[in-house]
This record gives structure tokens, sequence and C-alpha cells, in this order.
């Protein structure tokens, strides 16, 4: 297997090791990419569904927004993009939660959109370049956001949950 190496890590090394890993880490944006597609993906298709589906599929863009935004600070620092983490390892479908309980893969996003806010705040405080803390906080914004409507959906499918549990004792 090849590794890439990162030529230059600029003039802030864990600014830049700490946007590898929040881009290509197992926790990382690639990582929500493709863990968002896939639980859509495995949702049967019906209308108890359709919802969360939708919101996944969007919620996946959104990620692909925040892979763009954070290579290009990378580009902006001189440095090469590779998908790699920051031990310097490739990114690897490993890193993709396949969890197929709905319940368990909402209460991991939740997990995994809080994890992103706090790398992502910790971020801010590496660097001094106000466009990158403009990115890195609409990228917040948006985390939170995804973690509230994970919250949603989590609430939801309990709610639902309980009440068939109800019906069938009934």
């Amino acid at each position: 297997m090849r590794y890439y190496k990162i030529l230059k890590m600029g003039q802030n090394p864990r600014f830049v090791s700490n946007i590898l890993s929040a881009l290509n880490g197992n926790n990382g944006e690639l990582s929500a990419i493709m863990t968002y597609t896939f639980q859509s993906l495995i949702l049967p298709n019906s209308e108890k569904y359709s919802a969360l589906k939708d919101a996944l599929i969007e919620i996946a863009e959104d990620e692909m927004h925040h892979f763009k935004s954070l290579n290009e600070i990378l580009v902006d620092m001189g440095i090469i993009p590779y998908v790699v983490n920051d031990m310097n390892r490739p990114w690897n479908s490993t890193y993709i939660n396949y969890e197929l309980n709905i319940m368990k893969f909402l209460q991991a996003n939740i997990k995994g959109e809080a994890y992103a806010i706090r790398v992502y705040e910790n971020l801010i405080k590496m660097t001094d370049n106000q466009d990158y803390i403009e990115r890195i906080r609409s990228i917040i914004e948006d985390e939170k956001e995804h973690k509230e409507i994970f919250e949603k959906f989590l609430r939801q499918f309990t709610e639902c949950n309980k009440q068939e549990i109800n019906d069938n004792r009934e």
C-alpha cells in the first residue's frame, strides 16, 4: 500500500494535522459522507423512513461541502490535499459505521456530530486566519443542525417504537 507524504505542513503543522484528521480520520468528513450514504441506502423504502432517508442524503451533501471547504484551506496553505489522516494513513472503508439498527446508528450519528463540533471548536483556537475561522464556524453551525436533526429522528422513532409496543400489547 502506498502512503503519501505530506510534503509541507506549513507554518502551523498542528492545525494541518487536525484538519487532516477532521477530513480523513475515522470520525472525519469523508467517513460521515460514506456512513450517511450507506444508512440512506439500507433503510426500507417506505413512508415511515422517507424523511430520514432524505435527511441523511442532505446531511451527506453538507458534509461534502465541509470536505471541500477544509481541503481548500489546505490548498491555500500550500498543502497537497491527499486523502490521508493525521497519521499519514489513507482513508479506508473500515471507517464507515455499518450499523444496521436505526436507533443505534442515530445515536452514533449524534455522538459523531457532537465530536465534530468539539474538533472544529478546537481548530478555531489553532489559527488566527479570519477566513479559516469563518469557514470553520459555518461548519460548526451545520454540525449543530445535523445533531438536532438526528436527535429529532431518534425521538420520533423512539416514540413510534413505544406506540408499536403498546399496540401489540392490546
